[in-house]
């Protein structure tokens, strides 16, 4: 099947065109029958085909390189971060309302006798009769909770910062393909402990 294709000014080749109607404006093509794959180490020079250096190869393997390391970290972060929102709600602000319903709930737990309102504790007022039927069952629930989601968050960033170690001291493009599986492994026993 024949194909166009277009080079810009260095000689790259940098797309491919429809051959039933060649760019009028860009005079930088050519129709071959190779498929895409076969220009991928090739440029042209003075309107010829030719193969790339072996140092702008390099060059290319490099940058190839680097931007597979950034995808990476881009996707660990992102998994990271759906583990995260199975534990807690994805709501802006959510994470200091759970640190503060931890604060009253020690500050509740820790009174001795209980107190006889809850008018000091807003967020257990507020919330009996809904999540639990009484103050101290509340509270327990949310220290619960609490030591739940320190466990699987302590889990979760030990596998965030293992796997951005891994990507950075990865060196060749091998050594980055077993991190991704890895990563889902390694989510899927953060959760599940």
């Amino acid at each position: 099947m024949k194909r166009l294709y277009i080079y810009d000014r260095n000689g790259d080749i940098v797309g491919t065109g429809s051959t039933n109607s060649p760019p009028k404006a860009n005079r930088r093509w050519f129709i071959s029958d190779q498929p895409p794959s076969y220009f991928s180490d090739k440029k042209v020079v003075n309107g010829e085909v030719v193969s790339k250096s072996s140092d702008e190869l390099q060059v290319i393997a490099q940058e190839q390189f680097l931007e597979r390391k950034a995808e990476l970290k881009r996707l660990i972060n992102q998994e990271i971060q759906l583990a995260r929102k199975k534990f807690i709600t994805d709501l802006p602000g959510q994470d200091a309302i759970y640190a503060r319903k931890k604060e009253t709930a020690v500050a509740y737990l820790q009174m001795d006798p209980p107190p006889t309102t809850l008018d000091d504790f807003p967020l257990l007022q507020k919330e009996v009769g809904i999540t639990a039927p009484t103050a101290f069952e509340l509270a327990q629930i949310w220290m619960n909770l609490d030591v739940l989601w320190e466990t699987v968050a302590a889990n979760l960033e030990a596998v965030r910062l293992g796997a951005n170690q891994a990507v950075d001291q990865a060196a060749t493009m091998e050594e980055l393909n077993p991190i991704e599986e890895q990563l889902y492994s390694d989510i899927r026993t953060a959760v599940s402990t």
